[in-house]
Formats: C-alpha cells, structure tokens, sequence
C-alpha cells in the first residue's frame, strides 16, 4: 500500500524518527528524504527499499532502536547488544 501512495502520488518521501536524548532529557528529531525507490511499481522492489531505508536509520544509531521488533532480533555478527550495559553506564 505505501509504495503503491508513493508511486501515484510521485510526492517526495521522507523518513522520520525520533532520537532518545540522555538522561530522559527528551528527543531530538531526524528526517531525510528517501533515496530508495519505495515508490517502485513492484512490491517487492518496493518493501525492500522502505527496509533498506530502514536499516540505514538503524545502522547509524543501533542502541536507539527497538530490538524486540522480530525482524531484527538477530543481529549481525560483531554488532553488540545494545542494551548490554557497560562500565560507564
């Protein structure tokens, strides 16, 4: 449905998400436009673009992220547990 929005309306696409600030001093909010084509006639293509969107935002800032979410569950190898505490905190 939302690469089907995408691909009819032509509107640019923009991704969102909201950072978690230290000490639950807030959030500081990102977007971007999306370079993938998640607009793309196939679904297929389409859902892979919107993930490939996706684990950009997640790659950058991986101990931000929800990991209960199934899909990522299970984490490349070398890539550590975010919610792993460690000596500083």
């Amino acid at each position: 449905m939302f690469g089907k929005l995408a691909e009819r309306t032509n509107a640019p696409v923009v991704i969102g998400w909201a950072e978690r600030l230290e000490r639950g001093r807030g959030y500081r909010l990102h977007s971007r436009r999306v370079t993938e084509p998640v607009g793309d006639p196939d679904p297929e293509v389409a859902a892979t673009a919107l993930n490939r969107e996706i684990e950009r935002v997640v790659e950058a800032r991986p101990a931000q992220y929800q990991w209960t979410y199934r899909r990522f569950s299970r984490r490349p190898a070398g890539w550590a547990n975010p919610y792993e505490r460690t000596p500083e905190g």
